[in-house]
């Protein structure tokens, strides 16, 4: 059977990395959650659009060079984005641990990468997630579960501000409210 990583938990991942953008303009908490949302969202079909080739390029060891040197390219480009985006000061510290999190899925995957590609032997998907690398690879992987879940319950927050928006006197990024869904589960 073959196992896949949860993308919710790395979107989300991702939205915490966004919120932890250092320097520069800092980019408001409604602009930081909808530009982290769409980075989560791009990832999201590009591994899928993967995933969906996995069976057919996993047939040749060259196929399989292909298959992990594009999902890595797609990972570390996804928290490039991260990291280049500008959190507001509240979310600087939670944007950090996202980046950190989503950096060490990153890594654990580049290890499973290696380890198959190296083995120079042609393997099934489920060969590579039956081996200890992918065990701290699906670890990883929960724990950005884990960071997304925090992330969208501290957006979700948010909307309770509801209450204060035609309130003048109280300051505007309090009222602030932020709609998102990073999908921190395949079932969400």
């Amino acid at each position: 059977m073959r196992r896949r990583m949860i993308l919710g938990p790395i979107a989300a991942l991702a939205l915490l990395v966004m919120v932890a953008g250092c320097g520069g303009d800092r980019l408001s908490l409604t602009e930081f959650g909808e530009e982290t949302e769409t980075l989560a969202a791009v990832m999201a079909v590009e591994m899928g659009a993967l995933d969906s080739e996995m069976e057919s390029l996993a047939s040749t060891v060259d196929g399989t060079k292909s298959y992990w040197d594009r999902r890595m390219r797609i990972r570390t480009g996804f928290l490039d984005d991260l990291r280049a985006l500008k959190p507001p000061d509240k979310a600087v510290e939670l944007h950090l641990i996202v980046i950190d999190v989503f950096a060490g899925l990153v890594d654990a995957e580049r290890v499973l990468a290696d380890s198959v590609v190296d083995s120079g032997i042609v393997s099934t998907p489920a060969q590579w997630w039956s081996t200890p690398e992918a065990e701290a690879a699906r670890a990883a992987d929960a724990a950005l579960a884990g960071i997304c879940e925090i992330v969208q319950a501290a957006f979700d927050e948010t909307q309770s501000r509801d209450k204060l928006s035609e309130t003048p006197w109280i300051p505007s990024d309090v009222k602030e409210i932020v709609r998102v869904a990073f999908h921190c589960s395949d079932d969400g």
